[in-house]
């Protein structure tokens, strides 16, 4: 099956400072390869240490501004997923 992918914080429409910390849950019956943090549509870290059911964390400083940002999934057999794209302000 493929990964499932929840994101915790920030919350859509958040306005922060330019350090964040954004943090994520997978559930899949797989484990994973990798997963990776998309800002503005752009691949920006990727993580091969991921565990299922565990809250998962990318740290990033952000420029000022309205950003994009997602996490990407793929787990060992192939398996991608992505979740639902959020969008957040930098002040």
């Amino acid at each position: 099956s493929f990964p499932s992918i929840t994101l915790l914080s920030p919350a859509n429409m958040s306005v922060l400072p330019p350090t964040v910390n954004f943090t994520y849950i997978v559930a899949g019956q797989t484990p994973l390869a990798n997963c990776a943090l998309s800002i503005d549509g752009s691949v920006n870290q990727t993580d091969t240490s991921v565990s299922l059911n565990t809250v998962e964390t990318f740290n990033g400083i952000l420029p000022l501004g309205g950003h994009q940002w997602s996490v990407g999934c793929l787990d060992i057999l192939g398996n991608g997923a992505t979740s639902e794209t959020r969008t957040l302000t930098i002040m």
